[in-house]
């Protein structure tokens, strides 16, 4: 049995410990969630006056202050009553992001993502699993990075592809992948085990069958089967653009395509070293529309892999961190 293997089981055996939180911390997530079915509401072709949100307690959950456990959401959004600023702003994100992309969220699609953010704001009292809080700030983060992918990969609802999310965390963005492309199978990758035992709670809950689990260090993962397997390889971390292409690109099967969420003030790669390490070039990458008052872009880069790629990489012992690929363009 592989090491990969052998995590994965352990991995299933594990369970969350039983959530116990406060009356007032319950009622906290439920107005985030209510905010976001106002904010999301505008990608329905037709608004509901009535959201009706339930979501099944499959795991132990404790509520003090309360004697009863119901997760279930009565969200009112005809009569549009007085939502704060954050509702608000998060409604003119939403807005924006919609005005620049071609789809729209089917009524299950629509309830799913609210089922998972509901659920996410929970287990984040307990679990390091987003700093995002509010509405606004998951508007403005999860879920444009997540809607302008879809628009980046440009690919059609009944194309099945194998698409690999490296350092998943919370699941974004390769669970709402999941979600708005149902016929994509999405492998959700990261090293640490809460997250991913979240994640597979997520997953029963929403009742998605089209994500697998990886508990893995991504070094280690891609000198498995899974080497060079992937259509679409996602890294949406922090780390430096060539830490990100040696850890992705040894994933990315021959003509399939990474991408990496970046920014307009990071560097780019020098195309002749870029194919001569790794055997990639880079496409042309996707600009989010600019925001108002902002100099800063954000950018989707799109990198095709073109051969098989060396067994070297990535390079153990933590060298693509220590020590970056002389890849980079420097400006």
């Amino acid at each position: 049995m592989s090491t990969n293997k052998q995590k994965n089981d352990n991995l299933s055996l594990k369970a969350l410990r039983p959530l116990v939180i406060e009356a007032e911390e319950l009622l906290r997530c439920q107005v985030v969630v209510c905010e976001l079915a106002y904010a999301l509401s505008g990608w329905l072709d037709a608004v509901p006056a009535l959201v009706e949100l339930t979501l099944p307690v499959t795991f132990e959950l404790e509520i003090i202050g309360q004697s009863e456990v119901n997760l279930d959401l009565k969200i009112e959004l005809a009569s549009e009553p007085n939502w704060s600023k954050t509702a608000i702003q998060a409604q003119q994100y939403a807005e924006n992001i919609r005005k620049n992309c071609t789809f729209r969220l089917t009524k299950r699609q629509y309830e799913q993502i609210l089922q998972y953010y509901y659920l996410r704001t929970l287990f984040n009292l307990r679990i390091n699993l987003s700093r995002l809080l509010d509405s606004a700030q998951i508007v403005n983060a999860d879920i444009q990075d997540c809607f302008y992918l879809l628009e980046a990969l440009n690919c059609k609802e009944d194309i099945a592809s194998k698409v690999l999310d490296i350092g998943t965390g919370s699941g974004i963005p390769g669970l709402l992948l999941a979600i708005l492309r149902p016929n994509m199978q999405i492998t959700l990758l990261d090293t640490v085990q809460k997250k991913l035992a979240f994640i597979e709670l997520a997953l029963r809950e929403l009742e998605l069958n089209n994500c697998q689990l990886a508990w893995a260090r991504v070094e280690d993962f891609a000198h498995t089967k899974a080497r060079q397997s992937f259509d679409y390889v996602l890294s949406r971390a922090v780390s430096p653009l060539a830490t990100l292409l040696e850890y992705s690109l040894p994933l990315t099967k021959v003509d399939g395509y990474s991408l990496c969420f970046k920014t307009s003030l990071e560097a780019t790669t020098d195309a002749n070293k870029l194919f001569n390490v790794l055997g990639a070039v880079q496409c042309a990458s996707y600009v989010y529309p600019e925001e108002p008052n902002s100099d800063l872009q954000h950018l989707i880069l799109k990198f095709q892999q073109k051969q098989v790629i060396k067994q070297e990489f990535p390079r153990n012992l933590n060298l693509p961190r220590t020590k970056s690929l002389d890849i980079i363009q420097k400006l």
